[in-house]
């Protein structure tokens, strides 16, 4: 909000002027959430962490995503799916059959043993979903996800983490 129009708006409020927080702070923020068990873990939420210029938010949705207990293997492959999203433009409305058919080919998944792909692909794609980070569109009749978007809030970082991990 643009300090001058609160201001006209009453002049009794008091304006609070917000800043960015620190790494440490950022840290201190993640580890309020989540709570890293491994030291992959720890080193996958701190470069999290240390990566979201401080804006709290971010900080928070991201470090929701190591609330479930989950294999470092997984958290890295997430990472992937998730900054493979930077490749859509702003309220692009996306297929997730094309998004599943996509991850698959670029090989950010893979079928272990026992595991169906099409499964795997839709836990991937729920898990964005349950941690705000993709937007459910519409579903199909039987209650998958038909189209999501990225949330504009996480788009950016994906962008600037894609450019830097040479992802697209």
């Amino acid at each position: 909000m643009n300090k001058r129009v609160a201001e006209m708006a009453d002049d009794k409020c008091f304006v609070h002027k917000l800043r960015f927080l620190t790494e440490d702070e950022s840290w201190q923020l993640f580890c309020k959430r989540a709570e890293p068990t491994t030291p992959n873990l720890k080193k996958l939420g701190r470069e999290m962490a240390g990566k979201r210029r401080g804006l709290p938010l971010e900080i928070v949705i991201l470090s929701g995503l190591l609330l479930h207990n989950r294999t470092n293997d997984f958290w890295l492959k997430m990472r992937d799916c998730f900054l493979y999203l930077a490749r859509y433009p702003e309220d692009y409305v996306i297929s997730s059959k094309e998004l599943k058919l996509l991850w698959i080919a670029e090989e950010f998944l893979s079928q272990g043993e026992g595991v169906v792909m099409e499964d795997l692909v839709i836990d991937y794609l729920n898990e964005l979903i349950n941690h705000n980070l993709l937007q459910v569109n519409d579903f199909r009749f039987n209650g998958q996800v038909k189209r999501c978007r990225v949330h504009d809030l996480v788009r950016d970082p994906a962008i600037s983490k894609a450019k830097e991990k040479n992802l697209l």
